[in-house]
């Protein structure tokens, strides 16, 4: 089966700019910057303004282009709260740009197609088969959600917001025979657990392996963002 191939950097970086403005009578600053990328024949834009949070803290949009004509666009206004907030650079994967959404407590994982299509799911830290080309991506926020993204067809497999009665945040995938585990921690005592993913029945279940089964030689690998991101674009 062919592998999708993973480069941990940008596929084509046209501009990176960078712009500041302050108005001193309302005490306000604003820094702007900008990124450009080409997806076949899809340009895409991301512009994010940081601010001192008189008026807001970021604004991040964005915007897929073909021949100037807007194809598609997204736009958040995110919050510093829950760690790292704003839009982190794009990862990209064959025919596509992933780009990671932070702050809210609300985790967003971006995916553009080589079509110019947006997709917007649940997220923030994202692991990757490349054997079957599945994007599994963990929600970064007070729940403890997941979302399954089939980079084949280009659609969501399965999506979870919150797993009912699971009081542990997700900590890692792991592959063992085309099965699919998740590693989980409670908050409060550390002690850690294993499920196990269902995919034709959209449940997951405690499973009986144990650690030295479901450990790092089996762990996906997982699609690095920025180490700090705070709406700004990096070079």
């Amino acid at each position: 089966m062919k592998k999708i191939a993973i480069i941990l950097s940008i596929l084509v970086l046209i501009t990176n700019s960078y712009g500041q403005t302050t108005d001193t009578a309302r005490n306000t600053n604003v820094i702007s910057t900008q990124k450009e990328y080409f997806l076949g024949k899809m340009k895409v834009l991301l512009k994010q303004q940081q601010s001192n949070g008189i008026d807001f803290y970021c604004k991040a949009k964005i915007i897929v282009t073909e021949n100037e004509i807007i194809i598609d666009s997204i736009c958040f206004s995110p919050y510093p709260v829950g760690g790292d907030y704003g839009i982190s650079n794009a990862v990209v994967l064959e025919n596509h740009l992933i780009f990671t959404k932070h702050g809210d407590y609300d985790g967003r994982t971006i995916i553009i197609n080589h079509a110019g299509k947006i997709f917007d799911i649940i997220g923030g830290e994202n692991y990757i088969d490349t054997e079957s080309n599945l994007l599994f991506s963990l929600y970064e926020s007070d729940l403890n959600g997941f979302a399954i993204f089939d980079l084949k067809s280009d659609s969501i497999l399965w999506t979870e917001d919150k797993i009912p009665d699971i009081y542990e945040y997700p900590m890692s995938i792991h592959k063992i025979e085309n099965k699919y585990f998740i590693i989980r921690e409670n908050v409060v005592t550390g002690a850690k657990s294993i499920w196990e993913f269902d995919m034709e029945m959209k449940k997951i279940m405690e499973s009986d392996f144990g650690k030295e089964t479901i450990n790092a030689r089996n762990k996906l690998q997982i699609l690095l963002k920025d180490d700090v991101i705070n709406c700004i674009c990096k070079e």
